[in-house]
């Protein structure tokens, strides 16, 4: 669950205290299917948010996709890669 609109805003992982903290993000790809079968994709370049790493620099890589449908029968999926931190850091 992120709270904020941020695009490397925490996102908490729901049923803990652990929140997942990104400072970067691989590709992104995603195509919007049109009610008539015609697709178009568009490919967003990485990001990364500096030089942020905890203290004892352990990172995790996790990869995600989505896809949403509309009434009108169109649709969108997406998907891509996040790199991050998760807290509290255990040292």
């Amino acid at each position: 669950m992120v709270n904020g609109n941020g695009q490397f805003s925490p996102a908490h992982a729901v049923g803990s205290r652990a929140v997942l903290v990104p400072i970067a993000f691989g590709e992104f790809t995603g195509t919007f299917t049109d009610a008539d079968g015609t697709t178009t994709t568009e490919v967003e370049p990485p990001v990364a948010k500096g030089s942020s790493r905890p203290a004892n620099g352990a990172v995790e890589d996790c990869s995600y996709s989505f896809e949403f449908e509309f009434p009108d029968g169109s649709s969108f999926a997406g998907s891509g890669g996040v790199t991050g931190f998760v807290t509290p850091v255990r040292r």
